[in-house]
């Protein structure tokens, strides 16, 4: 039995060989990408993140330095609270930074925690100081005057007199120096020299007869005041005592700062040190690897070209390109090329695959050509289909045309009723000749027929494309409009129009705009100001309150009656078309109902608040808007 290897055998082997090698070679570099993505990882979680930890403690730790001077040098109460809060400020950033340093974490904060207490000790020394200083120098500053008071009141009579009373304005300056002394060696000098005068002082007045018993005992008090014993000398002598302590707060927290500094120097040295070791580590793997990919790279490429020009090149390419030819007529559609086949290999059997698409492809067109037959019915129907929805959309609107049309009659009848009334106050004006009133009349039955205008004009638009589009219109002119056709005030209702809200009685109605269409909305108030009006009949004091407010985006505005309200079980149905309690006679129930329907398409809400014997309120809330540019000015 003669048996071979064929085509696909020997081209799997060589290029398993060749995936294996390229497998090799991808692991290789993966191993060493996964590696150093490791590294890297490793270096930014542990190193990296508490290397700039560290850093930010180093410069916080200069911070507290000189923030801890600032503190002992403060002058006024004020300052040293601040600088005090900054130090709190920077300890608690470092306690943050230190958190993220595991391996020296206890020592830090405990570093810390001591620089806290001494700065903590260091703001109380420096406020008591001041304190001291403030009373030692207030203490100075009234003994000063109390000698020139003093002195003043005595007229030196002899000699005797004269020198005490020198070595008395001598005393003074003594005292004065106190409040200047900056240790207590020149404290105790300063005493020592006050105490010496002092006693000389007191002998000298003692003989000093002209001097009155009462101002020997003053001068007394006053001597003692200034002694070792006296306020002044407490004050001056705690003063230095916390200067001292201040002093050495001052040199203790530097030290504390300053061993804070040198363990994180050595601390980032550490860092640095490991960083260095992990990135050499990462380049010598990287490099060991890139050397070994490139070596499997070379072996590839030689075994691809001894492939290529030992075997395919001249076993197989010239088959495979009369195989392409006759590839090439078929896909040009020439589909009754004859097909060469030769060997007993894989290209042979490709040749005879080649073959078999070839007869599927005869079928195929001849499938194609029917799909395409179908397709074209399928159009043809769908065009039908669209006309057919076309037609179902216009017998919609029609249907929709039919159901407005009793609600549309009602809407023009308003202005209708209104116009009938304004020609017989003309005919009343006519006969007295008052052509003002006349003149006026005429005005508004041509704004009522513009009225009736807008809506037959919205009717003829509703057959295409309502436009609903929103424009700011003026709330006083609706309102004032729909009070002046209803005649309110013939009718001896009382109407107020006030603000709901107390922080909004500051603001004039004049100023409101609301997003509406004035005619729509106008037709929405006559129609709750009717309702509202056809309630207070049987009432004595009838009243109708319109009041208003400002909520974020929108404008509510509220019709409260005092008439005779609603039931409870007639709420939920009155905005529903045809409801209506009023007699046939008084209306046909589509007020509501087409008021509702309006403020929907105004994007507002309409509804009932609130309804029982002498007290009915509907809402209306309309999105607020802002003055034409024309209307403002």
């Amino acid at each position: 039995m003669n048996w071979r290897i064929g085509i696909g055998g020997r081209l799997l082997f060589a290029f398993s060989l060749l995936a294996t090698m390229t497998l090799i070679a991808t692991g290789l570099s993966f191993r060493s990408h996964a590696e150093l993505e490791s590294r890297l990882s490793d270096l930014h979680q542990k190193h990296i993140g508490a290397l700039f930890a560290a850093t930010q403690l180093n410069d916080q730790s200069r911070q507290i330095v000189s923030q801890a001077s600032a503190l002992s040098m403060a002058e006024r109460q004020s300052e040293r609270e601040q600088v005090k809060d900054e130090l709190l400020d920077t300890l608690n950033h470092m306690e943050d930074w230190m958190r993220q340093l595991p391996d020296k974490q206890r020592y830090f904060l405990e570093l810390n925690t001591q620089i806290r207490q001494t700065i903590m000790v260091l703001y109380k020394v420096t406020t008591q100081r001041a304190t001291f200083a403030a009373s030692a120098l207030q203490h100075s500053q009234k003994l000063n005057e109390t000698f020139e008071d003093w002195r003043q009141t005595l007229t030196p009579s002899n000699i005797t007199s004269q020198l005490w009373y020198l070595e008395l304005a001598f005393l003074a300056g003594y005292v004065e120096k106190v409040s200047a002394a900056q240790s207590f060696n020149e404290l105790d000098y300063t005493f020592l020299r006050i105490e010496e005068i002092s006693q000389h002082i007191a002998e000298s007045a003692a003989k000093d007869k002209t001097l009155l018993q009462d101002k020997y005992q003053q001068l007394l008090s006053l001597l003692a005041k200034i002694s070792r014993e006296g306020p002044m000398f407490h004050d001056k002598n705690q003063e230095l005592d916390l200067s001292y302590q201040q002093s050495f707060l001052v040199l203790n927290n530097q030290r504390h700062v300053q061993q804070l500094a040198r363990q994180i120097s050595y601390y980032s040295h550490e860092i640095n040190q490991l960083i260095d070791n992990e990135l050499s580590a990462a380049t010598q793997s990287v490099a060991q690897a890139s050397r070994l990919t490139l070596g499997l790279s070379l072996l590839s490429l030689i075994m691809v070209i001894t492939l290529s020009w030992l075997y395919v090149r001249r076993n197989i390419l010239n088959r495979i390109r009369t195989l392409q030819a006759n590839m090439q007529a078929i896909a040009n559609g020439h589909l009754n090329t004859p097909i060469v086949i030769s060997g007993n290999d894989e290209i042979s059997g490709m040749a005879q695959d080649l073959a078999f698409f070839q007869q599927s492809a005869l079928l195929a067109e001849q499938t194609h050509r029917q799909l395409q037959s179908e397709m074209d019915e399928r159009h043809q129907a769908e065009q039908q289909l669209m006309q057919t929805q076309r037609e179902l959309v216009q017998a919609g609107k029609l249907a929709a045309l039919g159901q407005l049309s009793v609600s549309i009659t009602h809407e023009i009848n308003q202005p209708l009723a209104a116009m009938r009334n304004y020609i017989f106050s003309l005919e009343h004006y006519l006969q007295q000749n008052n052509v003002p009133q006349v003149r006026r009349k005429i005005e508004q039955v041509g704004e009522l027929l513009d009225k009736v205008n807008n809506i037959t004009h919205n009717l003829k638009s509703f057959a295409r494309k309502a436009d609903n589009d929103l424009s700011p219109v003026h709330l006083h002119t609706v309102i004032n409009a729909a009070v002046e056709l209803l005649q309110v005030d013939n009718k001896g209702i009382k109407l107020q129009v006030q603000p709901l809200c107390q922080n909004q009685s500051g603001q004039q109605i004049d100023t409101v705009w609301v997003a509406a269409e004035a005619i729509r909305l106008e037709q929405v108030l006559i129609n709750l100001l009717s309702n509202a009006i056809d309630a207070l009949h049987t009432v004595s004091e009838p009243e109708i309150v319109l009041t208003w407010r400002t909520l974020d985006h929108w404008v509510e505005l509220l019709v409260i009656d005092n008439g005779c309200g609603i039931e409870p079980e007639h709420t939920e149905r009155i905005f529903d078309p045809f409801f209506s309690l009023k007699s046939t006679t008084n209306g046909l129930g589509l007020g509501l109902s087409i008021s509702y329907n309006i403020v929907q398409d105004l994007c507002g809400q309409l509804k009932l608040l609130n309804s029982y014997a002498g007290y009915t309120c509907f809402s209306l809330k309309l999105l607020h808007s802002i003055a034409p540019v024309a209307a403002s000015h």
